[in-house]
């Protein structure tokens, strides 16, 4: 499998390379979603009809310069006219979806991914191929089709990206979750370690119950750093929240670990097994709940 140059994996880790503010994220923004789409499912029930959610990905209006909030700027769509002046435009919710008055914020479960983006995933975007590829493309569908049940704009997201560091982008909503998608694409290249902090973080900051996806190809470099992982996701599962390992390849020691202690250890052999999955999780998650 293809490797990137050290140079250009240590630009992916640090994130310079995607800046938002930069061609770059809105590149593999667009790349993933286009890879995403044939997979985006309808989570509602069958005997329910969709509400008229659009199909674009946010409505855009101009942004208030006296009142810049820089997590909703679409830098991408920022426009330069000349002499100083520009356009910025900010990410609202579709003005659209006919939701019912008591719909809120903290009604539904929300959704945090654990991703492992070390060496031995592996990834190349440009080429499509890697483990690290099919994390990215299920990561999309499934934040397509919560927008597609008209759910996804009204629950909270979070990403803890984990390989050499652990970085949590903490808790979003609809509004900004281009910055789970630009965590998501740091991709550090490196070994694999988790620091129980930002599980714990995580937990601390939830607005809400949450369901905890977690993918990862193998055990930890350290066994001490195994036990304090599985110690956190004990306690994050004791307060009603959601836990799932996704264990790409053979079973892990940390994977062991963790399907002792009753938390839901699935193998997975290929992207469709993890696809799959990550689907009857929505289904029974969201898709029968009333907005």
């Amino acid at each position: 499998m293809k490797k990137y140059p050290l140079k250009f994996a240590k630009k992916l880790a640090d994130g310079s390379i995607f800046d938002p503010k930069l061609p770059n994220f809105e590149e593999l923004d667009a790349l993933y979603r286009n890879r995403a789409a044939p997979l985006v499912i309808n989570i509602r029930d069958d005997n329910r009809e969709d509400p008229e959610a659009p199909l674009r990905y946010i409505e855009r209006v101009n942004a208030d310069p006296n009142e810049l909030r820089p997590g909703r700027i679409d830098w991408g769509r920022t426009r330069f006219l000349g002499n100083g002046d520009f356009q910025m435009f900010e990410r609202e919710l579709p003005l659209n979806l006919d939701i019912p008055v008591e719909t809120t914020p903290g009604g539904m479960p929300d959704l945090l991914w654990i991703v492992d983006s070390s060496e031995s995933m592996g990834w190349n975007p440009e080429q499509g191929i890697g483990c690290y590829d099919s994390v990215a493309r299920i990561v999309y569908s499934a934040h397509l089709s919560l927008e597609k049940s008209g759910k996804g704009f009204y629950i909270n997201y979070g990403l803890i990206n984990f390989s050499s560091t652990a970085r949590f982008t903490g808790w979003v909503p609809y509004q900004e979750l281009d910055k789970v998608h630009q965590e998501l694409f740091k991709y550090q290249n490196g070994g694999t370690w988790l620091h129980p902090n930002s599980i714990k973080q995580a937990v601390q900051e939830a607005k809400d119950v949450f369901v905890a996806l977690m993918v990862s190809d193998g055990d930890f470099n350290i066994l001490t750093n195994e036990n304090e992982i599985a110690k956190q996701i004990k306690e994050l599962e004791s307060g009603g929240n959601y836990f799932a390992l996704f264990q790409i390849g053979p079973m892990s020691g940390f994977a062991n670990k963790l399907r002792a202690q009753g938390s839901p250890v699935f193998e997975v052999n290929g992207p469709k097994d993890m696809y799959e999955l990550v689907v009857e999780i929505e289904k029974s998650t969201w898709g029968g709940m009333q907005q």
